[in-house]
């Protein structure tokens, strides 16, 4: 019973750090952008327990989920229409909210997603799916000015090369950027996670390890978005004691089991 308590307690406190609120509010925190899963459902997406993490360690920071089909069916389009969508999405607020500091997330398409928003689009690739259009990056000038870290897991553009990556794959992903220095000046401000074994960021043949990223990394990810936005303050010093890994791992762990873990890429 005491379990159950501590587990209501940690959802009762996610849910009052991510209260919605409008979209076109500046706030003094992290506006996080999050872009879900092939096949998940409009939302956030389990991506989301990440950024959850983030509005508990930030107070005034909101969390919108990214508004794209996320669709395995003609994935190149769904990827370009996720494109157009988040560059949108960031001109907007970067005009309406010029000192605002963003974080975006992605996980699997959604990561595919930031990175041709952040680098450009991969082009073609070794599955023949012939992506529709060819992107240019999103303009260096908004990116510089609001967003201060980017998290990805399980990205299928991962270059085992890139300087941003964490987990221990050493292998490409099904459809690897294959020029890193597209968006090498943000290095600093990009984690991507991807394990050996997962189908679509190593290639690999292992399916449980795709979807296993938010019980082992969540906190790790959660540090480096708090330790960006101290950063990124004018006095460099913390708002909040980061959340402890213990207690952001047992937060991720009632998301995963709230019924919104799916078979998806």
């Amino acid at each position: 019973m005491r379990a159950v308590a501590v587990l209501a307690t940690i959802a009762s406190l996610h849910s009052i750090a991510s209260a919605s609120r409008p979209a076109n509010v500046c706030v003094n925190g992290v506006h996080v952008i999050v872009a879900r899963g092939t096949n998940e459902p409009p939302g956030g997406g389990l991506i989301e327990s990440v950024a959850h993490g983030v509005a508990t360690a930030v107070p005034d920071s909101q969390i919108t989920p990214l508004d794209y089909p996320a669709a395995f069916d003609n994935y190149s389009a769904s990827v370009t229409a996720g494109v157009e969508s988040l560059k949108t999405e960031l001109a907007e607020y970067s005009s309406r909210c010029p000192q605002s500091k963003v974080a975006l997330m992605g996980f699997s398409q959604g990561a595919h997603v930031i990175g041709d928003t952040l680098c450009g689009s991969v082009g073609a690739e070794p599955l023949l799916l012939q992506f529709n259009a060819t992107s240019e990056p999103m303009s260096s000038s908004v990116v510089d000015q609001n967003v201060i870290a980017v998290v990805l897991f399980g990205d299928p553009t991962h270059n085992a090369s890139a300087p941003w990556n964490r987990g221990n794959s050493i292998r490409d992903g099904l459809y690897p950027r294959g020029d890193v220095n597209m968006c090498q000046q943000y290095a600093c401000k990009i984690e991507s996670w991807c394990d050996t074994g997962d189908l679509y960021c190593d290639k690999g043949n292992t399916p449980g390890i795709h979807r296993s990223y938010f019980s082992k990394y969540t906190p790790d990810a959660v540090e480096f978005v708090f330790s960006r936005f101290v950063a990124a303050n004018a006095s460099g010093a913390p708002l909040v004691v980061p959340p402890s890994k213990s207690s952001l791992a047992l937060g991720s762990a009632v998301r995963l089991a709230s019924g919104r873990l799916l078979e998806h890429h």
